[in-house]
């Protein structure tokens, strides 16, 4: 048990036509700290490899090592245990054990930051940053649609738009709620977390003023938030959203959280 003498320091000012008084006062708050012992546990898991060779190379089917990866940006599971790996114009299909195939790759997408199995596992979504743009693709024939933007071209949604006609810049990483009613999207070009309502097709605003957060993030009502650089999305079952933010001083790192 020890104690400690807090100061601290409160200034204040009253105006005159002459000049400004600043007084300071200083208080000693006297505390009683008692330190206690904190048991931590620790649950050990053992890491293997699945399939890859650990070399960046070009996207080839393969058993375990004998697969090859480019660049890994996003992981999506399905519930019948099959993990689809999205990456580069690529998306590759891992099923149980370590066999790894070519599920799509397609020649006018340029770089798949996300992936999200939708509703019924029916089809999936890839957020492709080069494209500015989201597609879909139909799990049991691969054949590709586009779901929200246009491809191609950069822009910016700020009110409810239907899909077809929003815009994106450089979207990334996508997540459905547990009811897959909404997708969330990490629009990173335009620092704000995009909301796709499923049964509407709109594309609304849902986090981000648009500005880019330097130095520190704004706090606040989801409208007047600021964020930059959102690196992953997840929902939580009870609604909030969760994404990663980077490379913003001082902190390399930054959970942030909102709900509706």
């Amino acid at each position: 048990m020890s104690k400690c003498c807090l100061v601290h320091s409160f200034r204040s000012a009253s105006e005159t036509t002459v000049s400004s008084i600043f007084a300071a006062v200083r208080i000693c708050i006297w505390l009683t700290i008692v330190v206690q012992p904190i048991t931590v546990q620790c649950q050990v898991f053992d890491v293997s490899t699945v399939a890859g060779s650990g070399a960046i190379t070009v996207w080839t089917p393969g058993t375990g090592s004998g697969a090859g990866f480019g660049v890994i940006n996003a992981l999506a599971c399905s519930s019948s245990n099959e993990v689809y790996i999205a990456g580069g114009n690529c998306v590759m299909r891992l099923s149980p054990p370590n066999v790894v195939s070519r599920f799509k790759c397609d020649a006018s997408w340029l770089t798949l930051y996300g992936i999200a199995m939708g509703p019924s596992e029916t089809y999936a979504i890839v957020a492709d940053a080069g494209q500015h743009a989201l597609f879909k693709v139909i799990l049991s024939t691969t054949a590709v649609s586009t779901y929200a933007g246009i491809p191609g071209a950069r822009g910016e949604t700020t009110t409810n738009t239907n899909a077809a006609l929003a815009y994106f810049n450089e979207p990334k990483h996508v997540a459905y709620d547990s009811g897959k009613t909404k997708l969330y999207v990490c629009d990173n070009g335009n620092y704000r977390i995009q909301l796709i309502t499923v049964a509407t097709n709109v594309v609304s605003p849902f986090v981000g003023t648009g500005a880019q957060a330097v130095n520190t993030y704004f706090d606040g009502p989801n409208a007047d938030a600021t964020i930059r650089n959102a690196t992953g999305i997840a929902v939580h079952s009870n609604g909030d959203v969760y994404w990663l933010s980077a490379c913003l001083w001082p902190s390399p790192s930054l959970w942030m959280s909102a709900s509706l």
